[in-house]
């Protein structure tokens, strides 16, 4: 599984999830329930906050772009999406990731979504059930304790693009999707909107490790 970050570079909550995880990783504090790669995806875009420093990274991942070839005067971001599909993908073979979480904020009120390519994507369905249940729960938890988690609202969302045609990062794992909390501003980091990201990250994760043992719980046929 591949966790990514800062594909847009303004988009702060993703950036400072990797970096904890991060730190709590070389500190050993921190044990993956599972394999997982993370990786900070546009790290020229991060170092001077902007959405990107010469085109959408997140538009690069066509077959075209990822196979055109590479100048002097190559756009930094599809020199990056070619470097991205050689260490996640390649996009459509085999070999790529078995799951990719790429992870958003977004300056309008969408609670958190999952965006995906396929409306019969069985594992992102899944988690996606598990996210609806799981984080109504802990918001509930949460809200005795005086946080802001009590009212965010959990959504799929199929953005129809043929996979094969689709131009986003998660695009290229075999199964994937964006993951995307707001609202918050760009450029900046809002406690409640870091907390939920990191909360959902943390209950996909609980769900491949509950799949991965053959839990039953995790194998239920998805009822949305």
């Amino acid at each position: 599984m591949a966790v990514c970050g800062g594909t847009h570079g303004n988009e702060l909550a993703g950036v400072y999830l990797l970096r904890q995880n991060m730190r709590r990783k070389r500190k050993g504090s921190m044990v993956d329930p599972v394999t997982m790669v993370t990786v900070l995806t546009n790290p020229r875009a991060v170092q001077r906050c902007v959405r990107y420093t010469e085109t959408d990274l997140n538009r690069c991942f066509t077959h075209t772009m990822l196979s055109a070839p590479v100048s002097d005067v190559t756009p930094y971001e599809v020199v990056r999406a070619q470097e991205l599909n050689a260490l996640l993908g390649p996009k459509g073979d085999s070999a790529a990731v078995d799951l990719l979480c790429d992870l958003h904020s977004s300056t309008a009120n969408v609670g958190l979504c999952l965006i995906a390519h396929s409306d019969s994507d069985w594992i992102c369905l899944h988690i996606c059930k598990h996210l609806q249940a799981r984080v109504t729960n802990v918001a509930q938890s949460s809200h005795k304790h005086g946080r802001e988690l009590a009212t965010i609202p959990v959504r799929y969302v199929h953005y129809d693009v043929p996979k094969c045609e689709a131009y986003t990062l998660h695009s290229v794992g075999k199964h994937g999707f964006a993951m995307e909390v707001g609202p918050q501003p760009h450029g900046v980091i809002r406690a409640n909107v870091f907390t939920a990201m990191q909360e959902a990250v943390h209950l996909t994760l609980e769900w491949v490790r509950l799949f991965n043992s053959g839990t039953k719980e995790a194998t239920l046929p998805s009822m949305l």
